[in-house]
C-alpha cells in the first residue's frame, strides 16, 4: 500500500509525519472513518489538502446535501475534486432533477467532463441545460488555504522576462486586454454568438464560516440552494 501511495502522490516523500500526516489522519478519524488506511490508499491526495479550509468545508457540504461518511468511505477520491466546480453543481443538479443523490454511483458523478456527466451519468440530459443551471448557481466563496513557504532556487543569469521589459514583450495572445481593439472584437463576437455579457446569477453567495463550522448564505435574495435541498427533502418524505 505504501508503494501505491508514493506512486500516486509522490509529494508524500517530502511531507512531515507529524505536521502533515497527523492532522489529515485525525480528521478522517473524527468524521467517523474506521479504516483510515484504506481511504488514504484509494485517495492519497487527501494528505495534501488543508483540514480547516479544504477537507472540513467539503465534508460539511456533503452533510448539507444529505450524503454521509459511509458514502464518502465508499468513494474517497470524491474529496480530491473541486467543490465549487464539480461536487457542488453536480450534486445540486441531481437534487434539482428530483433524483436521489445515491441513485448514481459517486464514481459516475465525477465524470471527466460536464458533457459526459449529462450524456452518460444522467442518460442523455442536454448539456446546455446543465450549463445554464451551473451559470445560475450563486457564487461560492471558498476559504483560502494557508500559503506555504517555499524555498526559492537561485536563478542563474538574468531572467528572460522581467518587470522592466514587460511593456516591450510581443503580444502573443489575442485575448490580451492590452491588444488594440480587443474590447470591440469581444463585443462583436458576443453579439454573433448571442451570448450575454453577464449571466443571470442570483445576487448572493455561499461563504464558509470557520467559527460556526458550516456554509452560510450572504445576500438579500432567497437562497436557491436551500430551496433545492428543501424540495429534495419533501420528495423523500412523500416517497
Amino acid at each position: 500500500e505504501v508503494v501505491r501511495i508514493v506512486r500516486a502522490f509522490p509529494r508524500t516523500l517530502t511531507m512531515d509525519v507529524d505536521l502533515d500526516f497527523g492532522p489529515r489522519i485525525q480528521f478522517l478519524k473524527d468524521i467517523g472513518i474506521s479504516n483510515v488506511g484504506r481511504v488514504i490508499a484509494r485517495a492519497p491526495a487527501i494528505l495534501g489538502f488543508d483540514v480547516a479550509t479544504e477537507l472540513t468545508p467539503k465534508m460539511r457540504f456533503l452533510d448539507k446535501v444529505g450524503l454521509t461518511v459511509f458514502d464518502m468511505a465508499r468513494f474517497p477520491p470524491l474529496f480530491t475534486y473541486p467543490l465549487d466546480t464539480i461536487i457542488r453543481p453536480r450534486l445540486l443538479f441531481l437534487a434539482y432533477l428530483g433524483l436521489p443523490l445515491t441513485s448514481k454511483p459517486l464514481e459516475w458523478l465525477i465524470a471527466p467532463t460536464d458533457r459526459d456527466f449529462c450524456l452518460i451519468t444522467l442518460n442523455g440530459v442536454d448539456p446546455q441545460v446543465y450549463a445554464k443551471f451551473k451559470e445560475a448557481l450563486p457564487f461560492m466563496e471558498l476559504p483560502r488555504p494557508p500559503r506555504k513557504k517555499r524555498r526559492r532556487r537561485p536563478m542563474l543569469g538574468k531572467p528572460r522576462y522581467s518587470q522592466e521589459n514587460a511593456d516591450r514583450l510581443p503580444l502573443q495572445l489575442k485575448s490580451d486586454r492590452r491588444f488594440a481593439g480587443f474590447r470591440e472584437r469581444y463585443e462583436e463576437l458576443s453579439r454573433q454568438l448571442g451570448r450575454k455579457k453577464k449571466t443571470s446569477r442570483v445576487s448572493g453567495k455561499e461563504v464558509w464560516d470557520a467559527e460556526k463550522d458550516e456554509w452560510v448564505w450572504q445576500g438579500g435574495a432567497v437562497n436557491p440552494i436551500a430551496t433545492i435541498l428543501d424540495r429534495q427533502r419533501r420528495r423523500k418524505e412523500q416517497a
